[in-house]
This record gives C-alpha cells, structure tokens and sequence, in this order.
C-alpha cells in the first residue's frame, strides 16, 4: 500500500510538473502574443500617421497645382488679349503704309502736275 502511494505521489507530482511547464509555455506564448499585438498596434498608429503627412502632402501639392493652372490661365488670356492687340496694330499699320503710299502719289502726281503746269 505505501508503495501505490508513493506511485500515486510521484506520478502527481510528475503530472504537475508536466502540467506546470504547459502552464509557463502557454504564459510564454500568451505573452508572445502581446507583445506582437502590441507591435502590430504600434505599426499601424505609425502607418496612420504616415498616411496622414501624404494626404496632407497631397492636398498642399493639388493646391500647388491648382494655383499653377490659374496663373496659365490667367496667362492664356492675357496672350489672347496680346494677340488681338497685335492683329490690330497690324491693322492700323496696314492702313496707315496704305495711306502714306497713296498721299505719296499724289504727292508725286501734284509735283509732276507742278512741273508740267509750269513749262
């Protein structure tokens, strides 16, 4: 009988301690496990952030942009402007190369009407 409990006694305590070290290897793991939670949390606020400077990168360079298109804009108009203007300086000076040739030639005409009037 004293030998069916020391068996019984030793094979608790090996039952024990085998049931001890799955308790410390799953209180290992489960620690294991917090901590890359932990990380994957710390990773993801990190990836958050990030993704908040790009978006608000973003926003500064569509603004950049937008205000480059105003100023062609703005630019495209003035060269209209420009051209208009130009075609009618061109005009202008048309009519007046047009004028000064034909007070030119009567001018001319005048000067020969004067020499033949006068011989």
């Amino acid at each position: 009988m004293i030998i069916v409990g020391l068996l019984v006694i030793a094979i608790s305590c090996g039952l024990a301690f085998r049931y001890g070290r799955y308790a410390t290897n799953a209180r290992a793991d489960l620690e294991q496990e917090r901590y890359l939670r932990m990380v994957a949390e710390e990773n993801v606020q990190a990836f958050h952030a990030k993704l908040e400077t790009l978006e608000a990168e973003l926003k500064r360079s569509q603004n950049k942009i937008k205000a480059v298109e105003k100023v062609a804009e703005q630019n495209q108009a003035i060269n209209v402007d420009l051209k208009s203007r130009l075609d009618k300086i061109l005009e202008i000076k048309d009519r007046l190369e047009a004028k000064i040739k034909e007070l030119e030639h009567l001018s001319s005409t005048k000067d020969f009407c004067a020499i033949s009037g006068a011989a």
